[in-house]
This record gives C-alpha cells, sequence and structure tokens, in this order.
C-alpha cells in the first residue's frame, strides 16, 4: 500500500478551504460563543417601532417568540426572511409569533421594504439600535427563541438551514 505524498492530501484548494474556515472560525467565534453564553438568560426589554410609528416594549411577555434582527440591504436576512415568510403562508408557523426587527434603519425604509416583499409576520423598526444594547446582536440575521417568561431559549447569528425546523419545534 502505498502511502500519500503531503501535496496529494493538501491540494491548494484545500489548503485554502482550511485558511477560510480558520479565518471565518477567528472572526465569528467570539459573536457565536457570545450568542451561546447569552442561551438562558433574560432579556431586558428593548423598545421599537410599530409600523405606523407607535413604541412599543419587545420581548412580549405570556407568549413564545421568534425575534429576528435584520437589515433591509442584508442578503441573507432576505433569504432567511423569505424562508420563514413562506412558513407563515403554508400556515406551518404562526405569523404573530415572528418579530423581524430591523436595527438602525428609518421606519420608512423597513416599512417599504417589507411591503415589497411581502412579509406576513411582524415587523418593527429600530432606528435607535435598542436591541443591540438587550441582545447580543453582532450580525444579521441574528435569530432568538424567546420563551414565555422572556428567557433565550436559542440563539444563532447568519444564514442557518435548519433556523427553520428549530423556529417551528420551538413554537408548537
Amino acid at each position: 500500500m502505498r502511502t500519500k505524498r503531503f501535496s496529494e492530501v493538501f491540494s491548494w484548494s484545500n489548503l485554502f478551504t482550511i485558511l477560510v474556515l480558520g479565518f471565518v472560525l477567528y472572526r465569528q467565534g467570539p459573536s457565536w460563543f457570545a450568542l451561546y453564553k447569552r442561551e438562558g438568560t433574560e432579556v431586558s426589554p428593548f423598545l421599537v417601532q410599530d409600523p405606523n410609528g407607535s413604541k412599543t416594549n419587545l420581548p412580549v411577555l405570556g407568549k413564545k417568540q421568534i425575534l429576528i434582527a435584520w437589515a433591509t440591504w442584508c442578503g441573507p436576512c432576505t433569504v432567511e426572511l423569505g424562508r420563514f415568510n413562506q412558513a407563515v403562508i403554508d400556515k406551518e408557523i404562526d405569523g404573530s409569533s415572528i418579530v423581524a426587527v430591523s436595527i438602525g434603519e428609518s421606519l420608512q425604509l423597513v416599512n417599504e421594504t417589507a411591503t415589497s416583499r411581502g412579509y406576513r409576520f411582524t415587523i418593527k423598526a429600530d432606528p435607535d439600535g435598542n436591541m443591540s444594547k438587550s441582545l447580543p446582536v453582532s450580525g444579521t440575521p441574528s435569530v432568538f427563541h424567546v420563551d414565555e417568561r422572556g428567557i433565550i431559549r436559542y440563539s444563532s447569528m447568519g444564514f442557518s438551514p435548519t433556523a427553520l425546523f428549530g423556529a417551528k419545534d420551538f413554537l408548537h
């Protein structure tokens, strides 16, 4: 049996892939760890704006919610919110349990974007960044499963192929 040479095992493409993954872990690892550490902790209430401009507090106690931090310009957010929207349309998830909060953007831009994309879940604007002061949001999309007592049960950042499955399980 012939042993493989180093150059056969570690091609340039494999080495490049390892370096990219290492860089991503180096850059995103602390954020992912911060999200994980917050699971099981209580969310401090924060103010957001309804589509009509009135201010309300999140999270809503007494109700399970999926809180999603997003931005109108964020490509992964568009994909993730589109998947959640389709689940609401297909009646797999109750749209009133999903609250997407756009951080740092104007109410008008958030409303226009949500309307043009046909979102059928609750949309809020947070032009002052209050959500980021209460939750460890370091990138978008960030998804938080918050139980009836306001406790974070799960959190993730970035596009997640399993986010929808976890949300369905959490809400049912």
